[in-house]
């Protein structure tokens, strides 16, 4: 994301989370195995991109669907972080 540096966290864009929902099946495997639970896939992510003024685009984890949907509504968030590779 630009303006990130090493060690930012962030709020990652609706392309960073479906890449997360197209490589999910090897994602949950291993975060199974660290933390003892995958994502959830009944659970919609906010991303970090605006849809409107009142309106953010989220992504749900169980169909790779990219919506948008009120500020006011409640979903997850999974803040990413920055690291130089």
């Amino acid at each position: 994301t630009p303006g990130t540096k090493p060690g930012d966290w962030y709020l990652p864009m609706p392309g960073e989370l479906y890449q997360i929902y197209a490589n999910k099946t090897a994602i949950n495997e291993k975060r199974t195995a660290i933390k003892g639970s995958g994502f959830s896939e009944s659970r919609e992510y906010w991303s970090s991109r605006e849809y409107s003024s009142d309106t953010e685009y989220r992504v749900s984890l169980g169909n790779g669907g990219i919506y948008g949907y009120g500020k006011n509504g409640t979903n997850c968030v999974l803040g990413f972080l920055a690291l130089e590779v």
